[in-house]
């Protein structure tokens, strides 16, 4: 159920902040150490990406601004893979640049927590491939036994449902 999700905050690993570096820098300087900057690895990344580096994807400056020829830092869309990472990089930063992991408020983290596509349990139960005989004193269409194949309609239909005249007497809570 959505009201299970948990709201705090999420944990981000430095190995995924130096995937989404590579992808968008990696060209440049992971594979190869172009402007004298190379970072061969994501235990590396922690000693060799630092506020100057942010403030290279942040300059103003064309001739400065990471990566080369691209758009202000400013212009760019939301949803961005630079604006993305540069985002990331300073939240890192402002933690401290561990070298495991650090924490995303809320908003950064999935905005999937609230997904379209999460089911309460009911709903959830209710997708099941022979809803087409459902009654809970059936014995064999109980939740938690099998469904006849092929989500046809139970060959059991003429089994009694359960009751409690079906329990004898001695077993029956008498309350």
């Amino acid at each position: 159920m959505s009201a299970d999700i948990d709201n705090g905050p999420k944990v981000f690993y430095v190995q995924e902040l130096f995937g989404i570096f590579k992808a968008n820098c990696g060209g440049c300087h992971v594979e190869n150490s172009l402007g004298g900057f190379h970072v061969q690895s994501d235990a590396e990344f922690p000693t060799k990406v630092t506020q100057k580096v942010l403030d290279r994807i942040y300059a103003d400056d064309d001739t400065k601004r990471m990566p080369p020829g691209s758009k202000p830092i400013a212009s760019r869309p939301e949803g961005d893979p630079v604006l993305k990472l540069a985002a990331l990089i300073r939240l890192w930063l402002a933690q401290g640049s561990p070298s495991d992991s650090f924490t995303l408020p809320r908003e950064e983290s999935d905005a999937g927590a609230h997904s379209p596509y999460v089911l309460s349990i009911e709903s959830g139960n209710g997708l099941t491939n022979a809803s087409t005989h459902t009654s809970p004193g059936c014995r064999r269409c109980r939740p938690g036994k099998a469904r006849s194949r092929k989500g046809s309609a139970c060959p059991s239909r003429s089994i009694k449902p359960i009751s409690s005249r079906s329990i004898p007497k001695s077993s029956r809570d008498t309350g």
